[in-house]
């Protein structure tokens, strides 16, 4: 559909097999840009009237694409593809008004072309409410109870044994 327009920022592992694949199949609706400089951030995130997260499975627990907290700041829709449960999943359900969200699992083609036409047909579209959800992740907020949390877990821990230079060459 050459209305839409995919453009990818960045630079991460994929990136060239993107460039590689726009270009073998000529595909002018693929747009891609790297790297943005850090002023020019707010720039990218709004332009666009549908952002993607992906989540590999097997990183459920371990990390989580915090770009999310951005794209949510600016009251973008986005689609999620990736594990059912995770931590952008039960975002979601704790969030439920504030966030214009979509979500597809990874193998559901169908499912992400229905919500990339559905996201176009409805235009561009921003959330009102996303103050609210953002409020809850914001370094304001955070960063208190990360200290606090932090002052709990050094005043309740036992004193671990240092260990010798002995013992520090044996383990290498």
């Amino acid at each position: 559909d050459g209305n839409i327009v995919f453009c990818f920022i960045g630079g991460g592992s994929e990136f060239q097999k993107v460039k590689d694949f726009a270009r073998d199949n000529s595909l002018a609706n693929v747009l891609c840009l790297g790297y943005q400089p850090r002023n020019d951030l707010s720039a990218s995130l709004s332009a666009a009237d549908l952002h993607l997260v992906v989540m590999g499975d097997p990183f459920t627990g371990l990390v989580h694409p915090c770009k999310i907290y951005n794209i949510i700041a600016i009251g973008a829709p986005f689609l999620y593809i990736g594990p059912e449960e995770s931590h952008i999943s039960d975002l979601l359900k704790r969030h439920t008004n504030g966030i214009n969200a979509r979500s597809a699992r990874h193998g559901e083609v169908e499912e992400v072309v229905a919500h990339i036409q559905a996201a176009a047909a409805a235009g561009p579209f921003r959330t009102k409410d996303a103050e609210q959800v953002t409020s809850h992740f914001s370094y304001h907020t955070l960063l208190p109870r990360m200290i606090s949390t932090l002052e709990d877990v050094a005043e309740n821990a036992t004193a671990l044994p240092v260990p010798t230079a002995a013992q520090s060459q044996s383990r290498r």
